[in-house]
């Protein structure tokens, strides 16, 4: 019955019930005076107290939405739906779901053949004030006893709070917000549906029982949404379920891209997302459908909102409904669970399917809770009637647990028990969408169990669910990586060929090579190889407190001991052939003062370390995203980290610089005791550049990378380094015998020589002559050579041996000395050449100590060596008299050039192949080189001055060259 037909029967009712009353209360005073009445009089008179109350009750009834036929009362119930949204434009599930409701009514009629219900609807227009006005309206038409409705929490809210007024009962069977579960606030309140809170619960429950252990969580920013993810991140705390995401959404944003893009960026394959209606779940499937994110290896897990998907919005005439439908290819949600083997179930669907349905009652959705409601109401309130009476329904001092709700009974939904706050003991299904079709899946039950129904299909239509964390690339090394375990043998064994060549070293400490060059920081520098290399060694293996530290600890270490050694050999020779330095006391480059500043720097150094690490230690943090696994070395101090990594790179750096100008300080010193200065440039750069970058510069995503890149560039500057600075020398020692014996060079190479020079006294050429020359004191070449040797050259082919190049051969070479023209030309002979390209090598004789030589070099007998701007050549001879012409030829010049002013000619050294000045012990432990004519005053500019170098005693003069500016 509609409300425009009940209206007019309840106002005749009211007039007639007043009459009634006013003529029986009017009787006695129309009556005349009487006799006693008899016993009929007095049945009579019974009988009209009997029927005045009835009509009393009838009218207290009506006036509570009552309505009394005889001995039947009906009891209106307000249905308020958002019939149609806020323009008017109707809502076609909202009228199937009212539909199903009318079908309720016979059963509620037969409960009590004495109370009839009557449904009146209400349009709420989907807005709160919309809600609220449907109310009032059909409690002042229809004097409405309850109510249920309406579709929203929010929308329920304030409906629920105005009827507070006229202590009506309410029933929800879509309101599921925790709120109307506070105690006291909705004392008349009372829902079918489970509240959020065991729905989050039930969420928690399904995907601990999935095997997953890390999901997304994106819910809207109402009431809805925070009740779901309060309830759904408690219980999955208690199950172990991690948040990997925790997002959230406006509702009606049709911009969901950002959300999205971040449930990219996580590291879980499973995304739930408690929407607040089915239209925001559309937006969200075609954003994530546009970024990639609808997969056979993603599953997305609505809530019971995304049940109205297909009811509410979309449809088949949608020009989207393809897409749209496929954007819910293998989703799940959850909803109520509906009990289809009730009595009241099949009640229900026999009813459905007899309006001419062609759905199942199911398919409706919140049909079944809605159902319900009306079922409970209709039990609660003949059990109030019964017990209070028809007129007290309303009654402020009826409670909802004590007086209205009926003990637990099963409805179409299932077995309905509530709390003392109206909640459901609820249970829900998990229903899975494929093809477009629904069917159940799985139950969840309030005790915790999780029942299987149907296997699901996922998106790729298979039944084995995806995992929740897709596999992650270790970034960090491992023992089962091939290319650790390469790398770190090929370290292994690196190191012990240091060990080696350390041995070799020791062996051979007294030897001159190894005295140039310093034994104690040759070793020290291979100390640094080898910690460089161990570094290497902590980083494998999952990081713990102990790797944070290690690693940089060895490597600063290791490369500070490299260049710090360096560094202060350099700096030695610098302070030996600084002229300045010589005339000062040199007590600053004694080995034992060295190895304390190396010894101090590698202490202040340890001293920051540990600092660091007792201080503000840094520990692993594992830093995770969607593919990769890395950890980072993370310290609660950052001022501290900062402090530290400050202060050692500035005094790394320092130590850089320091290495690199002392290196260019000393660039043109005699090779037999510098280090190469294209060495110094390169390697030193490198080392620097790796400890700066890989050292003290987190890596994350590309931690691995960063440690296949960085052991390559160790492996690498280690070895260039050691064979730069030690290997080398370790080599020459190693070829030992073959490299100082030079008879089989002379077997396989026969050296001659062509020509012959008046500018030097009894020099023997090739053709045997003898000639015998004299200094004039005119007419002289600006080489300082007679006019009458200036056309004349020394020439012959001989083999010739590079010492500053690696490993390098003798081959022959054409050497011609053309005092006259100012060249020395070394150019190898054609035959005997491995590289064609080479023409020779042309050496100036113009500038003052250009060239310089020594007559007899140790180790190589019948040798003269030769040095200019930072190269050296050996050129061997068949004889110390073939040696000793040219040996003659270059004193000449050079006598010449130094003596430009004295006419006193020089005397050469009676003893063969050997200059005069020129004298060096047969142990290779003292060095002079002066003048051809004489020693100047020692201690003056020029003259011979005896240093320590390495444990040797040198005498230095102008033979040797001046330190490169």
């Amino acid at each position: 019955m509609g409300p425009r037909e009940f209206a007019p029967a309840r106002s005749c009712m009211s007039w007639q019930v007043q009459d009634s009353w006013w003529h029986v209360g009017s009787a006695p005073t129309r009556s005349q005076p009487q006799r006693s009445l008899g016993r009929n009089s007095a049945i009579r008179s019974h009988l009209v107290q009997v029927l005045v109350s009835v009509l009393l009750f009838v009218i207290l009834a009506g006036n509570n939405g009552v309505h009394g036929t005889g001995s039947t009362t009906t009891f209106n119930i307000g249905v308020i739906l958002p019939f149609t949204d806020p323009n008017g434009m109707p809502y076609e599930s909202v009228t199937t779901l009212y539909d199903l409701l009318a079908t309720a009514l016979p059963v509620m009629n037969s409960l009590n053949v004495s109370y009839r219900f009557n449904l009146v609807p209400g349009n709420s227009r989907n807005t709160r004030s919309g809600a609220v006005a449907a109310m009032f309206d059909l409690y002042d038409r229809n004097q409405t006893v309850a109510f249920i409705g309406e579709s929203g929490s929010g929308n329920t809210g304030p409906m629920v709070y105005a009827e507070s007024r006229f202590g009506s009962w309410h029933c929800s069977g879509t309101a599921s917000s925790t709120v109307f579960s506070e105690p006291g606030e909705f004392s008349r309140f009372f829902r079918t549906i489970p509240d959020d809170s065991q729905q989050g619960v039930a969420i928690a429950r399904f995907v601990r029982a999935m095997g997953w252990t890390k999901v997304n969580l994106l819910v809207s920013t109402d009431s809805y949404g925070g009740s779901i993810s309060a309830s759904f991140s408690d219980a999955a705390r208690a199950l172990g379920v991690k948040l990997a995401l925790s997002d959230v959404y406006s509702p009606g944003d049709p911009d969901l891209s950002s959300q999205v893009a971040n449930i990219a960026n996580s590291e879980s394959n499973i995304i739930i997302f408690a929407m607040s209606s089915s239209d925001d779940a559309v937006v969200l499937l075609r954003e994530a459908r546009k970024q990639g994110l609808l997969g056979p290896d993603r599953v997305w897990i609505g809530t019971d909102a995304l049940g109205e998907y297909f009811s509410s919005s979309v449809f088949p005439s949608s020009p989207t409904y393809a897409s749209d439908t496929a954007n819910v290819q293998g989703a799940m949600y959850f909803s109520p669970l509906i009990a289809t083997g009730t009595a009241a179930y099949q009640t229900m669907a026999s009813a459905w399917t007899a309006l001419g349905k062609t759905t199942s009652a199911d398919s409706v959705p919140y049909g079944g809770l809605n159902y319900d409601c009306l079922l409970v109401l209709a039990k609660g309130l003949i059990q109030l009637a019964t017990k209070v009476g028809p007129g007290n329904l309303n009654a402020p001092t009826l409670s909802l647990a004590g007086d209205f709700l009926p003990p637990p009974f099963d409805g179409a939904t299932g077995s309905l028990a509530f709390t003392s706050t109206g909640d459901r003991l609820g249970d829900f299904s998990v229903l899975n969408i494929y093809n477009g079709d629904k069917r159940v899946a799985f139950n969840v039950y309030s005790n915790g169990t999780v029942a299987s129904v149907h296997p699901p299909l996922f998106y790729s239509g298979s039944n084995t669910p995806p995992v929740d964390v897709p596999p992650k690339s270790v970034q960090y090394p491992t023992w089962a990586d091939s290319f650790v375990v390469a790398t770190s043998m090929i370290r292994a064994l690196l190191m012990l060929a240091l060990v080696g060549g350390t041995v070799v070293l020791t062996v051979n400490r007294q030897k001159s090579t190894v005295k140039h060059l310093s034994f104690p920081f040759l070793v020290l520098i291979t100390v640094g190889c080898e910690l460089v290399l161990a570094s290497g060694f902590f980083e494998i293996g999952k990081p713990s407190r102990t790797a944070c530290i290690a690693p940089v600890w060895t490597l600063t270490v290791g490369a500070q001991l490299v260049l710090a050694s360096a560094g202060v050999k350099t700096y030695r020779l610098w302070k030996i052939f600084d002229n300045s330095s010589l005339r000062k006391r040199l007590k600053a480059i004694d080995n034992h003062y060295l190895v304390r500043f190396v010894g101090l720097l590698i202490a202040v150094q340890s001293i920051i370390y540990a600092i660091w690490l007792g201080a503000f230690p840094s520990e692993p943090v594992a830093i995770m995203s969607r593919h990769t696994l890395c950890y980072s070395c993370q310290s609660s101090n950052l001022a501290g980290i900062r402090a530290v990594t400050v202060v050692s790179v500035a005094i790394n750096v320092a130590l850089l610089l320091a290495v690199m100008f002392l290196a260019y300080k000393t660039r043109n010193v005699v090779s037999a005791f510098r280090e190469t200065t294209w060495i110094m440039y390169s390697n030193i750069g490198i080392v620097g550049s790796i400890i700066l970058t890989f050292a003290l510069v987190p890596f994350r995503d590309f931690a691995l990378g960063a440690y296949y890149l960085r052991s390559i560039l160790l492996l690498y500057v280690v070895t260039f380094t050691y064979v730069a600075l030690v290997g080398r020398v370790v080599v020459s020692l190693l070829r030992g015998r073959a490299s100082h014996d030079t008879t089989t060079v002379r077997r396989a190479l026969k050296s001659h020589i062509h020509g012959r020079t008046s500018s030097v006294g009894n020099a023997t050429g090739a053709g045997g002559g003898v000639t015998t020359a004299r200094a004039q004191p005119t007419n002289t070449t600006k080489l300082g050579v007679p006019n009458a040797a200036a056309a004349s050259k020394l020439s012959g082919r001989f083999p010739v041996k590079s010492t500053t190049a690696w490993f390098a051969t003798w081959t022959m070479h054409a050497v011609t000395l053309s005092p006259g023209d100012g060249y020395l030309v070394l150019q190898p002979d054609p035959d005997d050449q491995t590289d064609s390209s080479e023409l020779g090598t042309a050496l100036r004789l113009t500038a003052a100590g250009s060239v310089q030589f020594d007559a007899d070099p140790r180790h190589h007998p019948l040798c003269l060596h030769l040095f200019a701007r930072g190269c050296a050549w050996l050129v061997q001879f068949d004889s110390d008299a073939d040696r000793d012409v040219w040996v003659r030829a270059l004193v000449g010049i050079r006598t010449v050039r130094m003596l430009s002013n004295t006419r006193s000619g020089s005397q050469l050294s009676r003893e063969p192949g050997r200059p005069a000045g020129y004298s060096t012990s047969r142990d290779g432990t003292n060095l002079q080189l002066v003048a051809a004519t004489g020693s100047p005053a020692a201690g003056t500019p020029g003259g011979p001055v005896s240093v320590s170098l390495h444990g040797a005693t040198v005498a230095r003069t102008g033979a040797l060259s001046e330190p490169g500016d």
